[in-house]
């Protein structure tokens, strides 16, 4: 495979064989072709310069194969419903082995809940996903050319890979195995700890202040109405898009919110 230098900007390629499933969609009868059809569309992604280009990367989305399992598991649930209403019993074997598929399932689902949170972590710090296999990194890129020649041999595509972005890094001796080293994902996560805890403050003092400057420069019991007013609902609108609290907790920090300038108000007029 040879290494693409053109740098136009990428576009997806729909998934192989794309254009003839939209067609027979899950009409297959046989389970474990339903769920290849299910699933094939999210589970191997290819990027091009064009539709029919030459591909220049591709990603194997292990979550995919997470949901693939969940389904697996609910149709094996779903198997032993079908047998306590046939038989009309629930035999003590019959429980523990739904005891045993139950278990599975929620861990299976525990499971994708922290790979969904890994994604957002990676999405916030720019870090790969742990839970994807790329072309963009070197280890992924030598795990996933057997399966891209492969595919794309029927379709009749060249492959051009763009150079993995960690490229030469183990020369230098940086570990580029899947995860980060504990001690440097503590450090990470202090840092952005310590950013939002600023940037937290910064925005909580301007939001106090602004409007109570606002108010002092232009005299007026209508201003400062109109100003406390707008503010307290700009605070108000601000914790609930970006925080996570609860509306209790919200409904308390605007009442405190709005108690400064109601003092302030007061004592103005």
């Amino acid at each position: 495979m040879v290494d693409g230098h053109n740098r136009t900007q990428q576009a997806p390629i729909h998934p192989l064989g794309y254009e003839s499933r939209t067609r027979v969609r899950l009409r297959s009868r046989d389970r474990a072709e339903r769920l290849y059809e299910a699933a094939e569309p999210h589970l191997l992604s290819f990027r091009g310069s064009s539709r029919n280009g030459p591909v220049t990367g591709a990603t194997v989305h292990l979550g995919t194969l997470q949901r693939m399992c969940l389904q697996q598991l609910q149709a094996e649930l779903a198997e032993v419903v079908s047998d306590i209403c046939y038989d009309q019993r629930a035999t003590e074997d019959t429980m523990d082995h739904t005891r045993q598929l139950l278990s599975k399932f929620t861990n299976s689902l525990r499971d994708y809940d922290y790979m969904t949170e890994q994604k957002a972590e990676a999405r916030r710090s720019g870090k790969p996903d742990p839970f994807e296999i790329s072309t963009r990194q070197e280890l992924g890129r030598y795990l996933l050319e057997p399966l891209i020649a492969q595919q794309l041999e029927r379709r009749r595509l060249g492959a051009e890979l763009r150079r993995p972005v960690d490229e030469g890094e183990v020369q230098k001796g940086v570990n580029i195995l899947p995860g980060t080293a504990r001690g440097a994902t503590n450090e990470a996560a202090r840092r952005r700890l310590f950013v939002r805890s600023l940037a937290t403050g910064i925005l909580g003092g301007l939001a106090l202040i602004l409007p109570l400057l606002i108010m002092v420069l232009i005299r007026g019991l209508t201003v400062a109405l109109i100003v406390a007013s707008t503010a307290t609902i700009l605070f108000a609108a601000g914790l609930a898009f970006f925080t996570e609290m609860q509306p209790e907790n919200i409904m308390g920090a605007v009442a405190a919110y709005a108690a400064v300038y109601v003092v302030f108000v007061g004592t103005r007029t």
